[in-house]
């Protein structure tokens, strides 16, 4: 009876043996990549002191999108994204934004924002493979533009909003490209802070996206009363924008003097510079 317990005790351990192996044999096929961020020469989702809220991150295999994420600062691994790659090659593209009321669209490979704000993106090709880095650096490039309006003289009594209305104004990103896309005419209604009431020098601005050739449109600016009537209004013609750039204009609105002139902010990119 004894020598009949330990065979089977035997034959069930030589088994459990067997399975184990199999385990320990199974192939790796996949990688798990963490992604460290730089923005515009600053490391991390940050610019200009401003964190992003968003951040999206696509992988293309062959042509086609396998998978996707969305990380917002809320989530555990939004200082240290990651995403699982099979072995091969793969094209990888990024967006971190702080624009609001945003749209992905699958088909067209787009991202479109009710409220564009800063945006940064970069797309990038990685062949994965046993061994490796498992820590790789991303530098994403400004995708955004920005127009800044300085009101010179006094704001009114009464005044309670400044709209700018851009002939053509880029609400959204192809994220396959970089391209700017969602072309739209909106005004864009600033609210006038009551602290702001008698003050000159009173500046508002909106982001939209934009291409890296510079482009033009028209932009009307006006002032608003909380019943909508207008207190005073300019029409700028042939307004230059381009990525990575501010475009500003100054100039008076309440008295209607026709002062208004133009720089760009060499903070993000070389000023450009004109008058009328």
């Amino acid at each position: 009876m004894k020598k009949s317990v330990l065979l089977g005790a035997a034959v069930i351990l030589m088994g459990c043996t067997a399975n184990v192996e199999d385990v320990a044999t199974e192939p790796q096929v996949a990688k798990t990549i963490t992604f460290d961020f730089v923005t515009n020469a600053t490391r991390g989702l940050s610019a200009n002191g401003s964190e992003m809220t968003d951040l999206y991150m696509y992988d293309a295999v062959d042509g086609d999108y396998s998978q996707s994420q969305h990380l917002t600062p809320s989530m555990s691994t939004w200082d240290a994204p990651q995403m699982t790659l099979g072995y091969g090659s793969h094209h990888l593209q990024f967006v971190a934004s702080r624009g609001t009321g945003a749209v992905e669209d699958d088909e067209s490979h787009t991202i479109t924002w009710t409220k564009p704000s800063d945006t940064f993106w970069t797309t990038m090709p990685m062949d994965v493979s046993e061994g490796g880095n498992e820590t790789v650096s991303v530098v994403l490039q400004r995708v955004a533009t920005r127009m800044r309006v300085t009101i010179t003289d006094a704001v009114p009594v009464g005044a309670t909003q400044i709209v700018i209305t851009p002939t053509t104004w880029y609400y959204g990103i192809n994220y396959a490209t970089g391209a700017a896309c969602d072309p739209r005419s909106e005004a864009r209604a600033i609210d006038i802070p009551s602290s702001y009431i008698g003050k000159t020098g009173m500046s508002v601005s909106i982001f939209g996206m934009s291409d890296a050739d510079e482009w033009t449109t028209d932009v009307t600016i006006e002032a608003k009363n909380a019943d909508g009537d207008i207190l005073g209004r300019v029409v700028l013609h042939d307004v230059p924008f381009k990525r990575n750039r501010t475009t500003e204009y100054s100039g008076a609105l309440f008295t209607n003097s026709g002062t208004f002139s133009i720089t760009l902010d060499d903070e993000w990119d070389e000023p450009y510079q004109s008058a009328w």
